[in-house]
């Protein structure tokens, strides 16, 4: 949700029942909400976290090195 918009009456009720649950009960709530199925909301592994930081970092010393979208676009369509 755009934390620009105002948020409807009964989040806000929502929201502060959830606030005010105590931290047991908030874990409960969280794990029910991970592992519910029409979440859209997803865990990134460590791993693979670490994994994509690295490859910032080596696209950051060499920025050289890497094609745009437009440019792997461009290679693609002529063939190199």
């Amino acid at each position: 949700m755009n934390r620009s918009t105002p948020t409807p009456d009964h989040l806000k009720q929502l929201l502060e029942k959830i606030q005010a649950l105590a931290p047991d009960e908030k874990e409960t709530l969280l794990d029910i909400l991970e592992t519910d199925p029409t979440s859209k909301t997803y865990t990134i592994p460590e791993a693979q976290q670490m994994m994509v930081m690295e490859r910032i970092r080596a696209y950051e010393k060499q920025p050289d090195k890497y094609l745009t979208w437009e440019q792997l676009e461009q290679q693609l369509q002529s063939g190199k």
